[in-house]
C-alpha cells in the first residue's frame, strides 16, 4: 500500500533546513551544525542541502565562516519548491493498492485520496517559507543551542 503522504527524511530536513535559514538570514549555518540542531544524520541533510543548491534556493561557501544561507527571499519560495528541489514532483495517489483498480470514480474511499493530494498540494503551494519560518521554533531553544536571539 503506497504513503498517502511520501515526505521522505531529506525533504523533511530541507523543510527544517530553509526555514532555519531563513529565521537567521545574517548566519550561515554548515551542515554539521544543522544535523547537531535537529538530532538528524549529517550524510541526509547534505544530499538535501545539495539539491537545494542545484535548484538555486541556496549557496554554499566552504571553509571558516563558510556554511548555508538563502539565495532568494523567503517570501518567494514555497513549500512546494522545496519538496520539488528534493523529492522531485508532488504525485496523486489515487488508490491505496499502489495500482489503479477502479478509475477512481467509485474508489472504495470515495475521492479522499483526491482530496488529500488537493489539500496537501494547495497548502505546500500557499505555504511560503517566510511565514513558515515566522511560525515555528526552528532554532530556538526547542532545538537548538548557541543561536543568535530571534525578536518574534
Amino acid at each position: 500500500m503506497p504513503d498517502i503522504l511520501k515526505l521522505s527524511d531529506a525533504s523533511s530536513l530541507a523543510f527544517h533546513a530553509m526555514a532555519l535559514l531563513a529565521r537567521y538570514p545574517e548566519t550561515r549555518f554548515s551542515t554539521t551544525k544543522m544535523a547537531e540542531l535537529f538530532d538528524a544524520s549529517e550524510h541526509t541533510l547534505a544530499k538535501a542541502m545539495h539539491s537545494l543548491v542545484r535548484a538555486g534556493f541556496v549557496d554554499a561557501v566552504r571553509g571558516a565562516g563558510g556554511g548555508f544561507s538563502l539565495t532568494k527571499s523567503p517570501h518567494d519560495i514555497t513549500l512546494l519548491d522545496i519538496y520539488q528541489a528534493v523529492d522531485g514532483t508532488l504525485e496523486e495517489q489515487r488508490c491505496l493498492l499502489g495500482k489503479p483498480a477502479c478509475n477512481g470514480e467509485k474508489c472504495v474511499m470515495q475521492g479522499l485520496m483526491g482530496k488529500l493530494y488537493k489539500e496537501l498540494h494547495g497548502y505546500f503551494s500557499r505555504m511560503r517559507l517566510d511565514a513558515l519560518a515566522r511560525n515555528v521554533a526552528i532554532g530556538d531553544v526547542e532545538i537548538g543551542k548557541g543561536l543568535p536571539e530571534k525578536e518574534a
